[in-house]
């Protein structure tokens, strides 16, 4: 009961000292931060069983269930029901030695694994509002999209780079015509997400997309510098990048 308890809190602790042991620590406590990040617990039995029966496979399971929950919960927030049996019941095999390999398990977990176009579709109309700790969850994804395109390897809690609102969240009058009057339908979409400099991002306010543009063109930031390279921006340019965003985001989280 007591090692039960033990690797229980160090799956929700990814610094835990528990881990220091294991081969691929890093990979694991990455992948255990970002499950946290995304709130989930239904993996937990399955965690379990692979940390007790093959060990050695616990750093791929891990990622493979970072993917799964990140086009599951995060994004399409699908009932979590289905996960919960898909999870135990690999993990009641596992105790009965009824799997061999891993490629087994990765085949189980298709069950629950949300298709490239289903995910796509959901993803190029996803609001996620910068409240609370979804800005860290925006902030997270912005990142592992900056990571992909530019080969960099930036961490999503660094205080240095923040969320850049193109369509400000106090948007005027004039902001609001490039939306049709109806501009608080985007504020919060992840097509109106970039990621800027905390010290370039402080005083854009509400200015023209043309000023913020200049300013996008001197950052670090491949989604500030290469992918907003629009005249404008209303619902079709914000409509155009969130596909760019989902069509990135396909090719990070899968399995």
């Amino acid at each position: 009961m007591k090692k039960t308890a033990y690797l229980y809190a160090a799956i929700l602790n990814p610094d835990d000292d528990f881990w220091t042991e294991y081969t691929h620590q890093k990979d694991i406590r990455q992948s255990l931060a970002e499950l946290k990040l995304f709130n989930v617990t239904q993996p937990v039995p399955l965690i379990f069983a692979v940390n007790e029966i093959k060990k050695e496979w616990l750093h791929k399971l891990l990622k493979m269930l970072v993917s799964i929950s990140f086009r599951y919960n995060v994004i399409g927030k699908l009932n979590p029901n289905l996960l919960e049996k898909t999870y135990n019941k690999i993990a009641v095999k596992l105790y009965k030695n009824e799997i061999s390999n891993f490629s087994e398990i990765k085949e189980l977990l298709r069950e629950v694994y949300v298709n490239d176009d289903t995910f796509v579709n959901v993803f190029k109309s996803k609001e996620i509002p910068t409240t609370g700790k979804n800005k860290i969850l925006v902030k997270y994804i912005l990142t592992k999209i900056e990571n992909q395109i530019a080969s960099k390897e930036y961490g999503f809690i660094d205080s240095n780079f923040t969320i850049e609102h193109i369509l400000p969240e106090n948007y005027d009058e004039e902001w609001n015509s490039f939306f049709s009057n109806e501009a608080e339908k985007y504020v919060y979409r992840l097509g109106n997400y970039t990621l800027l400099e905390e010290k370039k991002n402080r005083n854009l306010g509400r200015k023209s997309f043309e000023e913020k543009k200049k300013v996008y063109e001197t950052s670090q930031f491949k989604l500030a510098n290469s992918e907003l390279n629009y005249d404008e921006w209303n619902i079709a340019s914000l409509n155009n990048y969130q596909g760019k965003l989902a069509r990135y985001a396909k090719s990070i989280w899968k399995i």
